[in-house]
């Protein structure tokens, strides 16, 4: 149930970063500076997280340019169908009386649009590895796991260890 909770929130994030800016190929050191705003800004969320990548990963500055607008394009066309997956559990959850019929429709279109999203990274992952290394396509996807936990750990209530958050 754990996991289940924490990957509907990371796809929330995901969702949320989907409204950033289509065109971000800076990666200069500026971008990778600290930022103060208190608000959630998309932008730099996503502006941490290609910096996170390419430190983590190593990315050159030429490689960065070219694959960054690949990762970018691949995470906004997953975003978009898991938008549509998480519209359809939540309706789910509105209604009460569901037919079975209703409901095996509704789970075979969200496995389908789970594969969906496998395909996108499969067709994605033959394009960016025109521009990087196998070993640095494994990177990036440590780092983007990397990334998405330092981000929920910072966002999430602090606990102490071993103490179970109140329901």
């Amino acid at each position: 149930m754990k996991t289940k909770h924490l990957t509907i929130f990371i796809m929330a994030m995901l969702m949320l970063v989907s409204v950033a800016a289509r065109a971000h190929e800076n990666t200069d050191d500026k971008s990778c500076a600290p930022q103060t705003e208190r608000r959630f800004s998309p932008e730099q969320f996503r502006q941490k997280c290609d910096c996170f990548i390419i430190n983590y990963a190593k990315l050159t500055p030429q490689e960065a340019q070219k694959f960054l607008p690949l990762y970018h394009a691949m995470k906004d066309e997953q975003r978009k169908l898991m938008r549509e997956k998480g519209g359809m559990e939540r309706e789910a959850t509105k209604q009460e009386n569901v037919n079975d019929k209703q409901s095996l429709k509704t789970l075979d279109r969200m496995i389908a649009i789970d594969r969906q999203v496998i395909d996108i990274e499969q067709d994605y992952q033959k394009k960016m590895l025109k521009v990087i290394s196998a070993s640095k396509l494994l990177k990036v996807r440590v780092a983007e796991k990397k990334f998405e936990r330092q981000m929920l750990h910072k966002m999430a209530p602090h606990h102490k260890r071993g103490e179970r958050p109140r329901k």
